[in-house]
């Protein structure tokens, strides 16, 4: 009973952990358009964008490495049935006009965001193993030099040498539960020891990419891909209203989106320059010299003899 009840408990902590995470999900909204009378083509986007950290702080998790033969792309999609397609509508700027982009539901369900991962940072286990020189009193086993047998074996295969012991002759071990042990790597005429390996292979982090020197023993990480090299995938955008259009005849030759709906009606203020007829000094200054100009052309026209 008291077994049942344990895992009883335990199968709880799991669903809370789990109804804890938030889930990773993302569907397209449209949006409001906004109130003023042009906005930026931003304003159709049916998706939020992600960069690492905002993905991270959003649900919890890492996105998988930048796949640098692939399209950079901020959104995703995880409404779309597995197995199946779904076309959008994306702003082509070289077009002005929304236009057609068709891929599979695991495209657009995928994210590939420029840099690396967020790698856990490696820790060194404490040991409680000892080793003791004849006649000197017992130290303890500096736990950095440590490794299991099987991350001797992973170092062997990454520098294609033999898994060697590092312990020291004369040297009295102890090792009080310790299942890790003093190994190193021989390759081609030098001795690594692995612990010394792990921290090396692990300096950027857990996983980060790289390559470990056989030579030097020393690792050098993997450049992240690059953002400027990838080209982009636009965000797909909902449909224009009847009342929008795309311009850049008034916005220095970017593209915005014109709403005849929100335009503001014209309105003259009365000026008191003109005992409130609704025109400024300025503006009768104008009307008056088209209307003398109006007059001097209605005179030559009607003069007398002239065809």
């Amino acid at each position: 009973m008291k077994n049942v009840f344990r895992s009883a408990l335990w199968f709880l902590a799991l669903v809370g952990i789990a109804l804890a995470q938030p889930a990773i999900s993302s569907v397209p909204v449209t949006a409001a358009p906004p109130s003023t009378a042009s906005y930026t083509p931003s304003a159709l986007w049916l998706f939020q964008t992600y960069t690492r950290d905002t993905y991270r702080a959003a649900f919890g998790a890492e996105t998988p490495v930048c796949d640098p033969t692939q399209p950079y792309k901020t959104w995703f999609d995880t409404s779309v049935a597995p197995g199946t397609s779904v076309t959008y509508q994306l702003f082509d700027s070289s077009k002005g006009a929304l236009v057609p982009l068709t891929m599979t539901a695991t495209q657009a369900a995928s994210l590939n965001l420029p840099g690396l991962p967020n790698y856990p940072a490696w820790v060194v286990r404490p040991t409680s193993a000892t080793m003791q020189a004849s006649g000197s009193p017992a130290a303890p086993v500096n736990a950095g030099q440590l490794a299991t047998p099987a991350q001797a074996q992973m170092l062997a295969g990454l520098l294609g040498g033999t898994v060697v012991p590092d312990a020291m002759d004369g040297i009295i071990y102890t090792w009080n539960g310790e299942t890790r042990g003093l190994y190193a790597i021989s390759v081609n005429g030098s001795v690594w020891n692995c612990g010394n390996l792990l921290a090396q292979l692990y300096s950027q982090g857990v996983g980060y990419p790289g390559t470990l020197s056989p030579t030097t023993g020393q690792f050098t990480p993997a450049p992240p891909a690059s953002a400027s090299t990838l080209g982009n995938t636009p965000i797909p955008s909902r449909a224009l209203l009847p009342t929008e259009s795309f311009s850049n005849k008034q916005f220095g030759g970017d593209w915005m989106i014109v709403n005849s709906a929100n335009a503001a009606p014209y309105t003259v203020a009365a000026a008191a320059s003109t005992g409130g007829s609704g025109l400024s000094a300025a503006d009768e200054a104008i009307l008056n010299r088209i209307d003398a100009n109006l007059k001097a052309l209605t005179v030559q026209f009607n003069t007398p003899g002239r065809q």
